[in-house]
């Protein structure tokens, strides 16, 4: 049997980052800069409803209607980085960044639909691994002391063998009663990317 379903997601996410940096000059207008740095991420998602087709027709349709699922998440990574600057004119720089990533991850799920699973949550996994991202700053020196700026980012995280761990919290309806379900956590992947643009002052 084929099937499709489809569904809406809506959320919110809080991004915060932290960096100290050392630079050195090697190549005329190139400057070379090690980074250690620090990032928190808070993610949550709401799946509203789904649409089921079989064989791409509406032979069966199914609708759950209104918020289905909750899923909320947070990350703390930890990353080092090289970072180098080149300048194309007097005007125009750009600046490629590498980031090595080391992970870990905390998610809490409600099942909303799920009458045998606990709602305060769901279920809850942890998980660590490694990451790796890439940061393409552009930059254009307006006047001496406006920059216009464009960035574009993308970064991959990728849990580790055996570094997962997944609880269900099942109620008295669940075949065996009330109880925790613990096993591995087999994958997680997480994929982001941002473009961004803006401007820096120099008083």
């Amino acid at each position: 049997m084929s099937s499709t379903t489809k569904s809406q997601a809506t959320g919110n996410i809080l991004d915060l980052s932290a960096a100290v940096g050392y630079s050195v000059n090697l190549f005329r207008n190139n400057l070379f800069t090690f980074y250690l740095g620090y990032d928190y991420s808070d993610y949550r998602n709401k799946n509203y409803g789904d649409h089921q087709l079989v064989f791409k027709r509406k032979l069966y349709y199914f609708s759950s209607g209104g918020l289905f699922q909750k899923y909320n998440f947070k990350t703390h990574s930890p990353w080092i980085g090289l970072s180098v600057n080149t300048s194309i004119t007097d005007k125009f720089s750009i600046i490629p960044t590498i980031k090595l990533y080391s992970f870990k991850h905390i998610g809490k799920g409600y099942w909303i639909h799920r009458g045998d699973l606990k709602q305060d949550p769901s279920l809850k996994n942890t998980a660590k691994g490694t990451g790796l991202g890439f940061d393409l700053d552009f930059i254009y020196k307006y006047t001496n002391n406006l920059d216009l700026t464009l960035n574009l980012e993308t970064k991959s995280f990728k849990i580790k063998t055996r570094k997962g761990k997944q609880k269900m919290f099942l109620n008295s309806l669940a075949f065996g009663g009330e109880g925790v379900a613990n096993k591995e956590l087999i994958d997680l992947s997480l994929r982001s990317s941002s473009i961004s643009a803006g401007f820096k002052y120099k008083l």
